[in-house]
């Protein structure tokens, strides 16, 4: 995992780098942690982009602003925390891989629950299940999974896929905290839910499904948790 802060004050760069270093200590975790007061054209490149930015929204030689929108352009673009002094600006920041805001100075404990919504992102990037034929799938990729008799099928954006395997095998391989089983035909992934409503959610795919009555708590507390983890508000 890579790390890189960019702020216009040496100060702020060397002041985070040290949250960044506590914080990677305590959480017994390793990454590359880099920083300047201005942003490095070659971090661009596919093998040096960071996979977490925490950047400075205003500053005189390159804007945080537009630093974001030339990061949005990549599919596997960094996690950016803003870090800030103006709160006029915060509504020009939002973003698609935008997490988080930290006023300076830095306060820890507001660090630290960002830093974990950043670090549970990346992870949940690289979260893959293994397939017949040595085929690794990405978890971000599935929005359901429906029993078919002994077979499965996995509902994916582009398309879907049969293979001979029960849902109760689905349910151990997939991370609980980001998929359900909602009844006996179904698994959902909470990232593509559009509507929870009665016993009935409704998925971006447009698929309507029903929701056992054992299942509706578990639903709704797993999709708000869910939402909290990943910075998403419905």
């Amino acid at each position: 995992m890579k790390i890189y802060i960019c702020d216009d004050m040496i100060e702020i760069v060397e002041a985070v780098k040290a949250e960044c270093e506590h914080y990677l200590q305590a959480k017994n975790m390793e990454a590359e942690v880099a920083g300047d007061v201005f942003f490095p054209d070659e971090l661009e490149e596919e093998d040096k982009r960071p996979d977490i930015l925490l950047l400075d929204i205003d500053m005189p030689t390159s804007s945080g602003i537009e630093i974001k929108d030339r990061m949005e352009k990549y599919e596997d673009g960094p996690f950016i925390i803003f870090i800030t002094s103006h709160d006029e600006m915060v509504y020009e920041a939002f973003g698609k891989n935008v997490i988080g805001f930290l006023r300076k100075p830095v306060d820890r404990v507001l660090f630290e629950k960002v830093m974990d919504k950043a670090v549970d992102f990346y992870e949940s990037r690289f979260l893959s299940v293994q397939l017949p034929g040595g085929i690794e799938l990405m978890c971000r990729d599935i929005i359901g999974i429906k029993s078919e008799h002994v077979y499965s099928t996995i509902v994916l954006a582009d398309g879907e896929l049969s293979i001979r395997r029960s849902l109760k095998e689905w349910e151990t391989l997939l991370p609980e905290k980001d998929f359900l089983r909602i009844n006996e035909k179904w698994i959902i992934h909470y990232a593509y839910v559009d509507k929870i409503k009665d016993d009935k959610v409704t998925l971006k795919n447009g698929e309507r499904l029903a929701v056992s009555r054992r299942r509706k708590l578990q639903l709704r507390d797993g999709y708000i948790s869910y939402c909290l983890r990943k910075g998403r508000y419905r």
